[in-house]
């Protein structure tokens, strides 16, 4: 009975971390397809391309920890042009909704990685306390990265 709690347990944490990553990869392609729109106008707007290879990271077929990370670059390239035309921004109605979707998704993204984090503290807990980890060597458990160790990975 023991190791059916335990092992079961190891699974419903695994169902969590699965359902976070799956959620996190919703999210970034929504953001994705925002940043995709707000350059879209911007280039339309001031007859320059803002976001640089933007259209080709679909093709690069990168993890969600890779394209989040790429992002946040594309991102923070935005926030720039926001500074250097705030007028124009403040006036555009479609600049000021896909910027409000921008910040509400980044937002559920931190929510999602903070949930995604939490569990996967709890699975490594699990699997490396004694005498769960009789049971965890057994079934083959592994730790699991941090969100966070993830995308550090990725920049290597």
């Amino acid at each position: 009975i023991w190791i059916t709690i335990v092992y079961n347990n190891y699974k419903n944490l695994q169902v969590k971390i699965k359902s976070a990553e799956n959620d996190m990869n919703t999210l970034i392609r929504s953001e994705f397809d925002i940043i995709n729109n707000i350059g879209n106008i911007i280039s339309n707007l001031f007859e320059e391309e803002p976001f640089k290879d933007l259209k080709t990271l679909k093709e690069k077929r990168l993890s969600n920890f890779e394209l989040n990370r790429t992002l946040k670059e594309y991102i923070a390239e935005y926030y720039k042009y926001k500074a250097q035309h705030s007028s124009t921004f403040k006036e555009n109605e479609e600049l000021i909704k896909f910027s409000e979707e921008l910040e509400e998704t980044e937002e559920f993204i931190k929510v999602c990685q903070e949930y995604y984090n939490d569990n996967v503290i709890k699975y490594n807990k699990a699997i490396s306390v004694f005498p769960n980890i009789i049971i965890a060597k057994i079934t083959k458990q592994h730790e699991k990265k941090l969100y966070d160790e993830i995308e550090e990975d990725c920049k290597l």
